[in-house]
């Protein structure tokens, strides 16, 4: 074998490798196994045509005497392989069983239990390193003589094409070899039985079949004769003369041929599976949407609860506030009561105080009964408010305590309006004076008061409200975990199909290529 052939052969060998057991795969290791062959192997010539065509007569005139069967009957049950021995070697038959008998012995083996049998005979008339094939007839009633006659094509490396010269090419035949191509290099119609035909019509009759037979393109057309003229000097000459300097040759081109039809059917294959390899991620789309739409309904549940709590939270803290700014106003009445009948004013500010603290661990509890984990965000937001009371809070207890330091002075600053505007008037003026101004200054001071913490308040809502989010999200983690996994992991799988499937396709592609430029040097 040639090295161009050997390279061909490597490269198609290797992509049958690659793809699936299956039908064609066999198939195509068959037919590239008889390519590597080619160098152990004869140059096969097979004789095909009609039972009673002639074809074992042909066989036996080459021999140079009868050795297979012939009758006028679907004879020709097996295939027969006819090869020669040297003269030292004694002749026999080799059974598909591996059984050997003597040739002369042949008629006590019943070859027609054998699809194929080996005759190894001594001939002039056959090359060594020839083997003819004898076929059975076609036409016939038996579907297993067809069987035999399309191995014997696929085989073949010359094809003689036996035809009855009085009968012609038969539309039979023809069918027969165009829908079973053969791989032969060489094929040649013999019109055998000629001498039945008047010596004057034969080369009208070799023409006109020359011409039925053109799409088979012979290489050529040979009158032949079992007995009689014009006898088989044509078909002697063919294979003792211009055969074996071309027999190499003929098994390449026949080999080459094997390529082409094995190349053409496997890139027909590679094309189909190249056209089936889609990527199809529906199923995954889906998976991703789904993941997707879970994911998207926790977020929506986290940001709904963070709202929820956070809003659950202002509440609580603005009811703090304005419950201090109740209780606070109710203590300005007191404390100014108090002022205005001259009793001890220092302590407003400590008392205030201690409402808001007393709110505040109110407020701290409310919030760890309703909120749990998230209280820790909300610390602070009363003592905040705690370490910044208005300073001139103090300062009314101080103007409060200097008062009450000059009223012994006086008799009491009331008193001092009193003897100026009269006891009656005085009075009166006095304690509405008094009153209002107190009033005013302590509502003012808790007014103050429940502003700034306020604003404390909002301030730290917003700290607040990250605070929650965490914490709602903390709780939801293993659920959102869980989900973007499976989102991820879907993802992945997508792009890993989409890589997969590139991939392939890419292989497709790399052998589509190989196989066409196999073909392209394999010629048309």
């Amino acid at each position: 074998m040639d090295q161009a052939l050997k390279a061909t052969l490597q490269t198609v060998e290797r992509i049958l490798a690659k793809w699936p057991e299956g039908y064609s795969q066999r198939e195509g290791k068959a037919i590239a196994s008889k390519v590597a062959d080619i160098d152990r192997t004869p140059l096969r010539i097979a004789v095909i045509g009609p039972f009673s065509s002639g074809k074992s007569s042909i066989a036996n005139a080459v021999i140079g005497r009868a050795i297979l069967p012939t009758a006028i009957q679907e004879t020709t049950a097996t295939s027969f392989l006819i090869s020669t021995v040297p003269p030292t070697v004694e002749e026999f038959i080799e059974t598909s069983d591996g059984r050997h008998v003597p040739l002369e012995e042949i008629n006590r083996v019943n070859t027609a239990e054998y699809q194929t049998v080996k005759v190894h005979v001594h001939s002039d008339a056959l090359p060594a390193g020839f083997e003819i094939l004898d076929t059975p007839g076609l036409s016939s009633a038996y579907e297993v003589h067809e069987k035999i006659t399309i191995e014997a094509l696929n085989l073949a490396d010359v094809l003689l094409l036996v035809s009855d010269a009085k009968q012609g090419m038969s539309h039979t035949m023809l069918d027969f070899v165009r829908q079973h191509p053969a791989f032969a290099a060489k094929s040649y119609l013999l019109l055998n039985k000629a001498d039945l035909l008047p010596e004057a019509d034969r080369a009208k009759v070799r023409e006109f079949n020359e011409g039925v037979a053109r799409d088979l393109k012979p290489a050529g057309v040979l009158l032949t004769s079992a007995s009689g003229e014009p006898g088989i000097d044509a078909l002697r000459r063919l294979l003792v003369e211009e055969l074996p300097p071309r027999a190499e040759a003929l098994k390449v081109e026949t080999a080459r041929k094997r390529l082409r039809a094995l190349c053409t059917g496997l890139l027909g294959m590679l094309k189909e599976l190249r056209d089936a390899v889609r990527l199809d991620t529906r199923e995954m789309d889906e998976k991703i949407r789904e993941h997707t739409r879970k994911r998207e309904k926790l977020l929506a549940e986290v940001s709904n609860r963070t709202e929820d709590l956070t809003a659950q939270a202002k509440s609580e803290c603005r009811a703090a506030v304005v419950a201090f700014e109740q209780r606070g106003m109710a203590l300005v009445g007191k404390w100014t009561e108090r002022i205005v009948k001259g009793e001890p004013a220092i302590g407003f500010s400590t008392e205030l105080r201690s409402i808001w603290e007393e709110q505040a661990r109110s407020l701290e509890g409310r919030i760890k009964k309703l909120y749990g984990n998230y209280r820790a965000d909300l610390e602070g937001i009363g003592v905040d408010a705690n370490l910044q009371i208005p300073w001139w809070t103090n300062w009314i207890d101080w103007a409060f305590a200097a008062l009450a330091v000059l009223g012994p002075l006086t008799s009491g600053w009331g008193n001092l309006i009193e003897a100026i505007l009269g006891k009656y008037v005085g009075q009166l003026v006095r304690e509405k004076l008094v009153s209002s101004t107190v009033r005013n200054g302590l509502q003012s001071a808790v007014t103050q008061w429940v502003t700034q913490v306020s604003q404390q308040m909002e301030r730290r809502f917003a700290d607040l409200r990250e605070g929650i989010k965490r914490q709602v999200r903390e709780n939801l983690e293993p659920q959102l975990a869980e989900v973007e996994g499976l989102l991820e992991d879907q993802k992945a799988k997508k792009e890993a199909k989409k890589l997969d499937v590139e991939s392939e396709r890419k292989a497709l592609e790399s052998d589509i290529a190989e196989i066409e430029k196999v073909l392209s040097s394999l010629g048309a």
